[in-house]
């Protein structure tokens, strides 16, 4: 018999976590974060380095695992969709606790090596790195597909769960983008091969939306016009995004040589997921742009460089965050912003 156990995740933005279990062989299906709650949570420190897990459970910025702790003993692997930390956020508080292996595509587990590295944590689980299609088998009766779907992150999978009784399809977030500027198209083909699904688990954002989402490459196109069409000789340029949006990324680094400008990443998250990118020889940004790391060396960076019209700012902070480097440039720390 199939069991599906919600953890985390449903009728909420966040915390992703499901289970399936057959008889008793399980797998957990993202381990994530809620990240408001966690940034809240966190406000007050730079590096939260030991929060407790039960303070985390408490304020709800991991999936409540308490409510499930009789399940967990069946858990024979962790599989991790892709790589945004509302899935594989909450690994590296937790992932001790269930000494059990970790399964994920190459960018996946490099960004999941990162956060585990930037939490100064230390995991004894097996990080185990797959292509975008391939079949695993995680306990006796339990086969695990991954199918390559497009999203705003790379090396994202659709999660097929294959057991005896048949199959449970987890496709928790994805966009259909036959046009993506990084990777492949959709795998329609592994998609139409499933048989005998017994239940699809399906969500994405806009999905109550009557519209088709555009493809990458129309964005690429749009901020092209933006930036392309803007006159900005003497003036300086700020971009902000996701940190894991790495296609977006490449399309930014692509206009700031277009327009002669030399790209500067700015921040902790971007050049985590950067390097993630690198170590998944997905793309390497290293020759084509400085790297200003951590806060601590901003002030220092633009006392060397005082002209900055000649560069192009990558930052985070894209959701105004208080103590992201967007919102410091903002209230004046770093940068010599005119009235």
């Amino acid at each position: 018999m199939i069991e599906i156990i919600p953890v985390g995740g449903y009728s909420e933005i966040g915390r992703n976590c499901t289970i399936v279990k057959w008889n008793d062989e399980a797998v957990m299906l993202d381990f994530g974060l809620k990240m408001e709650e966690y940034v809240r949570l966190t406000e007050d420190d730079d590096i939260p380095y030991n929060i407790p897990q039960g303070v985390l459970i408490r304020e709800k910025a991991v999936p409540d695992i308490t409510a499930v702790e009789d399940e967990l003993k069946n858990v024979n692997a962790i599989c991790i969709s892709h790589a945004h930390l509302d899935h594989v956020g909450a690994i590296p508080f937790f992932g001790n606790k269930f000494k059990i292996p970790i399964h994920g595509t190459k960018f996946t587990i490099e960004v999941l090596k990162a956060l585990i590295k930037d939490k100064k944590k230390s995991i004894e689980n097996e990080l185990i790195s797959h292509t975008s299609n391939c079949k695993f088998r995680v306990s006796l009766n339990m086969e695990i597909e991954f199918i390559h779907i497009t999203h705003s992150t790379p090396h994202t999978v659709i999660i097929v769960v294959h057991t005896p009784d048949g199959c449970i399809v987890y496709a928790n977030d994805f966009k259909l983008d036959d046009t993506p500027l990084l990777g492949k198209k959709p795998n329609y083909e592994a998609m139409k091969k499933l048989k005998n699904v017994k239940v699809l688990i399906m969500d994405s954002l806009y999905a109550l939306k009557k519209r088709k989402t555009p493809s990458e490459s129309i964005a690429r196109d749009m901020l092209k016009d933006i930036i392309l069409k803007t006159p900005s000789q003497g003036k300086n340029i700020i971009i902000t995004t996701f940190s894991s949006h790495i296609a977006r990324i490449k399309t930014i680094v692509d206009i700031a040589k277009t327009i002669g400008r030399k790209p500067v990443f700015i921040g902790r998250s971007l050049s985590k997921y950067l390097d993630a990118a690198k170590e998944a020889k997905i793309i390497d940004f290293k020759k084509k742009a400085d790297y200003v790391r951590f806060g601590s060396k901003v002030e220092e960076y633009f006392k060397k460089h005082k002209k900055t019209d000649n560069k192009l700012f990558i930052v985070t902070g894209h959701q105004g965050e208080p103590k992201a480097i967007l919102s410091r440039m903002a209230n004046g720390k770093f940068f010599p912003f005119e009235e």
